[in-house]
């Protein structure tokens, strides 16, 4: 692997010669992939007899586990299970941030740098799909990822922004009980899978990737309450993106740094490669790859001590109480669902619904791409209940279901029609245990509801012995 020489350069004058040759080879070595299990939808119990080619937990986290594709044949993502939301592979030292913000089920979260949605969803989980998560990614194109895995792995309490800090401070004011800053860097610790990060690192790295993340943590900390912890990481190695921005939010606001459980290979931060050594910067954590089974991140966590408060938009809330939902949805729901939903608000736009458990608030200046739960469109001739309506919901929460085999299971995801008699009707189609869409029965004609745009091309058959 040829690695730029800027990133040659800059670690040899920051390492003593033997760590900097241990570093620089682990960039020959075997990468580390990780899979974790989704919480919302199945136990870990359960997650491993589904899954077989496990090799080990990953210590740092409660739900990763090392996954060895190098000797599978196994093409997991295309597997009747990963269209059911039940795991999602990340590297991983890339699931310790949010491992390390420990959100609850009673804490506001933002996670403001979220595409593609891993470490979202593994928000949602911890906060047990409670409260309020607002998953926000400036980019237009990545946001579509972002979206796309909320939906898939059944989140149900995140609105999704298209926005700036700027932007959501004006909306939200002083109002995070925790935030996750998962940065835009230079990528070195993607250097080993991710060739591109490679050529395009010199074009990246510099002066105005530092200023970036700087304005990022401005914002991030006004929208922090006092008491508040921000969570920071970045995928990469030199300073200037970590310990220096570090040490400048500790210098620049009254906050102080939390250590985290360091294990098996965890390091910490170099007080030495900022600007102040006296500042405690070994309470952040390095994952260097010649160290740790993993690729390569910066975590610090902070705590906020005091702060200007900001003030948010008071306007006037945009949901309604179910109560007043139109007749239609409310007679879809009778008679299909298994779920009260009348202590929840509805929000309608362009004929689709959106349901949340509490009048959370929002701004349609940041670019709103989900809310809460899309449970589907209501047009003049009746209510379509949604794909991401479906995988929220857990098997006995629907009153009609037809339960498929792995054949069948493939043949509904790439919107084939199944060969099954039933009475009319909406139904949850089901394989081993999990939600995988809606289907409908009309004239006894199957209708196959599984969202257009998800639906598979390749059949996965010749993965089937893989995983049980």
């Amino acid at each position: 692997m040829t690695l730029p020489n800027s990133f040659l350069g800059k670690f040899k004058r920051l390492m003593k010669t033997e760590e900097y040759n241990e570093f620089i080879n682990s960039f020959e070595k075997h990468i580390f992939e990780g899979i974790r299990f989704n919480s919302l939808k199945l136990t870990k119990d359960e997650f491993l007899k589904r899954i077989n080619n496990i090799s080990e937990r990953i210590p740092w986290t409660s739900d990763g586990f090392y996954f060895n594709k190098e000797n599978s044949d196994v093409r997991i993502t295309i597997h009747p299970y990963y269209h059911q939301g039940l795991f999602y592979i990340q590297e991983p030292s890339a699931m310790y941030p949010a491992e390390l913000l420990a959100a609850t089920r009673e804490d506001k979260v933002l996670d403001l740098c979220a595409a593609p949605g891993g470490k979202t969803v593994q928000i949602a989980a911890q906060m047990e799909n409670k409260s309020l998560l607002v998953s926000n990614e400036i980019s237009p194109k990545r946001v579509r990822a972002l979206k796309k895995n909320v939906e898939l792995y059944g989140i149900k309490n995140t609105i999704i922004t298209n926005s700036t800090g700027k932007n959501l401070l004006e909306t939200y004011g002083t109002y995070f009980d925790k935030i996750l800053v998962d940065a835009p860097c230079s990528g070195e610790g993607t250097f080993r899978k991710d060739k591109h990060a490679i050529k395009e690192y010199d074009k990246y790295v510099g002066q105005e990737l530092y200023e970036t993340q700087r304005d990022i943590l401005d914002f991030a900390f006004k929208m922090l309450k006092n008491g508040g912890y921000l969570v920071y990481s970045t995928c990469t190695f030199n300073p200037e993106e970590n310990e220096k921005q570090i040490e400048y939010l500790i210098k620049t606001y009254d906050c102080q740094l939390v250590e985290g459980n360091k294990t098996d290979g965890m390091a910490s931060g170099r007080p030495l490669w900022s600007e102040e050594s006296t500042i405690d910067l070994e309470k952040t954590t390095r994952f260097w790859p010649h160290m740790t089974k993993s690729e390569g991140h910066f975590i610090a966590k902070i705590l906020k001590l005091s702060g200007e408060e900001y003030k948010g938009k008071n306007s006037k809330s945009k949901w309604k109480p179910y109560k007043y939902i139109p007749e239609k949805i409310r007679e879809f729901m009778d008679n299909n669902i298994r779920i009260d939903f009348n202590n929840s608000f509805y929000y309608c736009e362009d004929e689709e619904y959106y349901l949340m458990d509490h009048e959370y608030p929002f701004d349609k200046k940041n670019k709103i791409q989900h809310l809460g739960m899309n449970i589907g469109k209501l047009n003049k001739y009746n209510f379509i209940p949604s794909q991401s309506f479906a995988m929220t919901l857990r098997q006995n929460e629907v009153k009609k279901i037809i339960e498929v085999d792995f054949n069948n299971a493939n043949k509904y995801l790439k919107g084939e029609t199944l060969e099954i008699n039933q009475e009319d009707g909406y139904y949850g189609i089901v394989y081993q245990d999990n939600i995988l869409g809606w289907a409908k029965f009309n004239n006894g004609f199957f209708k196959n509801l599984y969202e257009k745009s998800w639906r598979k091309v390749n059949d996965g058959n010749s993965f089937n012995t893989s995983i049980n």
